[in-house]
């Protein structure tokens, strides 16, 4: 298959003739050695115009490609884009033929790169060395041809001759690695809340954090999505995986338990009676029925089988970033906004004092959502060193960020396996009442960069999405003394109103909350060391807000004021508030409690 989208038309189609002469290259290299054929990187596929006599049409030229450096250009555009501009050394290309008969052919270079999981892409600067002629071609069984060889004493790439010309240019060559990629693990989630919040609009934020680990190839990108507000319904929704992976991944995780159980058909109870035994066996062909159905359909495509070519079918060029269905499911469920963040993680290397480390980290949001904070992000080697990565100034849908790289700095040697601490901030407790992440490998989905063309389906390998079980439901407590203003028997101007609506950020519907009223005095009045009594007013358990919460609550400190007669001088008016959940209402415990609000009496 062509390795990119646009080569996916014309004769680069699956079928067509540069994708049969790129496969014969292959074919050829097969039947010299196995190795060679599945160690081949890539094929150089070059136009070609030829004029000759009729007589030279069974005759070919071959010679070998030739890597030269690049030019001084050449090599600061790759610098730039994250690349080796030295990847080159580390390719060879193979031989390639070029048929003399009269008209327009292809010629095939086979490519090897060593070491390809640390290169994305190769510039080369190739020229192409013919140094030989064969001729009298006669094919003796299939794959196979006999003919005769002449070698020039000079080759063309040295001593052309007039009427061959051979400008191959500095091709950008995509490195698809074929492999599938490790998974990813999830490590830890927690919610992080102000230490000595001074108000309440600064109570109510929180932060999201989770740490992820993984060892990745240059092709590799991990892709993160947030999601933010699952309901006990949504929880129950997931998007199926029919895909001939998730057919082997499934088997995969549920093969050793089979194996056991199936060992025992060899055992005397292996009878019909045998519930656990019918049972395993009964899973085993479902799954190797789903694997079997998936295969043909997926790898059938142009294949030298017939049978097995017609199976196949014709998958999408590029089938994009973001996992199917995800969104669908916040569609489904009441309440609150059931939210969805998708971001892609690139990570580029440099040489620092000759060793390959990770010079930048670069974030791009996938969906239209751009209400979030840019997160902070923290690298951590496995030997616990840390290294903070300093976020540059967004530029539309994209950030970067550094990675540290002075003299004391932690250095993250590139390929490793690192773990990966996001911190998002900012989220209000009433929009964003729990959260979790997910993570996901894409492997060489973007070869040529983020602004280059898309890499065909065939190549590009995804895991599954690795989820927490269950998302992280924070609960923000403060004991911090913070005062709300003077008290006020207008309903309109009591300084509740406010407190209210900075707790639902102006959206008071359907929300759940307790309100304890407490009567204070200052019995010593000695600056931040004051001594003061509380003396309990009220208590109203959980209830739903709403017009005449905050008349209500005005009254019921009128009718104990009215009672007690307390001391109004020095005296304050204390609250504890808690918010529930509007996500999850069967959640007893709070998502919020701000036990110290004050209000003095005037």
């Amino acid at each position: 298959s062509p390795i990119l989208v646009p080569q996916a038309s014309g004769s680069g189609a699956i079928g067509a003739s540069g994708w049969q002469a790129a496969r014969e290259v292959v074919y050829q290299r097969l039947l010299n050695q196995l190795s060679r054929g599945y160690d081949t990187t890539a094929i150089l596929q070059f136009g070609a115009t030829v004029s000759a006599p009729a007589a030279a049409a069974n005759a070919k030229l071959s010679g070998a490609g030739r890597l030269t450096d690049l030019s001084s250009e050449s090599r600061q555009l790759r610098a730039a884009a994250g690349d080796d501009p030295d990847a080159w050394r580390v390719a060879q290309l193979g031989n390639a033929k070029t048929s003399l008969a009269a008209g327009s052919d292809t010629v095939n270079f086979a490519l090897d790169v060593s070491q390809p999981a640390r290169h994305r892409a190769v510039s080369l600067q190739p020229r192409y060395a013919v140094n030989e002629i064969e001729f009298g071609i006669t094919p003796v069984e299939a794959g196979y041809d006999a003919s005769n060889w002449l070698s020039f004493v000079r080759p063309f790439d040295q001593f052309p001759p007039t009427a061959f010309q051979a400008p191959l240019g500095e091709p950008l060559v995509p490195i698809p690695l074929r492999a599938y990629p490790d998974l990813p693990a999830l490590v830890a989630q927690r919610a992080q809340t102000a230490a000595k919040p001074q108000s309440v609009e600064e109570a109510v934020h929180w932060s999201y954090l989770f740490t992820y680990t993984h060892q990745g190839a240059a092709q590799d990108q991990i892709r993160i999505e947030l999601e933010f507000n699952r309901s006990p319904q949504t929880a129950r929704l997931a998007v199926v995986d029919r895909s001939l992976f998730g057919a082997l991944a499934q088997y995969a995780a549920a093969s050793e338990t089979l194996w056991q159980i199936l060992g025992g058909l060899e055992g005397l109870d292996s009878s019909a009676d045998n519930q656990l035994l019918a049972t395993a066996l009964d899973s085993y062909a479902g799954l190797a029925e789903r694997v079997a159905a998936s295969w043909s359909a997926w790898w059938g495509l142009g294949s030298c089988d017939t049978t097995v070519a017609q199976q196949a079918l014709r998958r999408e060029a590029h089938s994009g970033l973001l996992p199917a269905g995800r969104r669908s499911l916040a569609a489904q469920a009441p309440g609150l906004e059931h939210k969805f963040y998708h971001y892609l993680t690139t990570l580029e290397t440099g040489l620092v004092n000759g060793e390959a480390v990770y010079l930048q980290l670069s974030l791009t949001q996938l969906d239209g959502d751009t209400d979030l904070q840019w997160p902070s992000i923290t690298a951590i080697r496995e030997d616990g060193a840390e290294a903070t990565l300093v976020g540059q100034t967004a530029s539309g849908n994209n950030r970067l960020y550094d990675f540290p790289t002075g003299s004391d700095a932690n250095l993250m040697p590139a390929f490793s396996r690192l773990s990966f601490r996001y911190a998002i901030g900012g989220l209000h407790i009433a929009d964003y009442q729990n959260a979790t992440a997910g993570v996901s490998v894409i492997r060489n989905a973007q070869l040529l960069g983020p602004d280059g063309p898309e890499t065909c389906s065939s190549f590009v390998y995804r895991t599954a999405q690795l989820g927490f079980p269950e998302p992280l439901v924070p609960l923000i407590t403060v004991d911090t003394r913070i005062d709300i203003g003077p008290w006020s028997s207008d309903p309109a101007n009591n300084p509740l109103n406010q407190v209210f609506a900075q707790m639902f950020d102006a959206d008071p519907l359907g929300r759940q909350i307790a309100v304890a009223i407490r009567y204070g005095y200052t019995l010593v009045d000695a600056g931040s060391d004051s001594i003061e009594t509380l003396l309990p007013v009220n208590l109203h358990p959980r209830y739903g807000y709403d017009a005449t919460t905050v008349s209500g609550i005005i009254d019921a400190v009128a009718a104990w004021q009215t009672q007690v007669q307390p001391v109004t001088s020095g005296a304050v008016w204390g609250f504890a508030i808690n918010l529930y959940s509007s996500t999850d209402p069967a959640l007893e415990r709070p998502l919020l409690e701000l036990k110290n609000l004050v209000s003095p009496i005037t």
